[in-house]
């Protein structure tokens, strides 16, 4: 019966690690916030870009060029990318 027992230094060990891990839990949702509005940031910037190029685009009287519309969409692509690569990797 004796063996089951933990020593107090093997309770403290694990109390202590249990701490640690509650509160980089605790850091990690703090960062949730900051991440999901970096993320929104992107993806209205892909959009914002994409709008810009497009009304540029017209408003210089050029009407629809496609070399213009493949560069708007990679812009705007690199902004989706990142936002979308913030779920992985935050």
């Amino acid at each position: 019966m004796e063996a089951n027992r933990q020593s107090p230094i093997e309770n403290e060990t694990d109390s202590i690690s249990d701490h640690y891990n509650a509160i980089s839990q605790i850091e990690l949702e703090g960062y949730e916030i900051g991440v999901r509005k970096a993320r929104n940031s992107l993806y209205w910037t892909g959009a914002l870009v994409f709008a810009g190029e497009m009304i540029a685009m017209y408003a210089a009287g050029a009407g629809f060029n496609i070399i213009i519309l493949i560069i708007a969409l990679f812009e705007s692509g690199v902004f989706i990318a990142l936002a979308l690569f913030t779920k992985k990797k935050p």
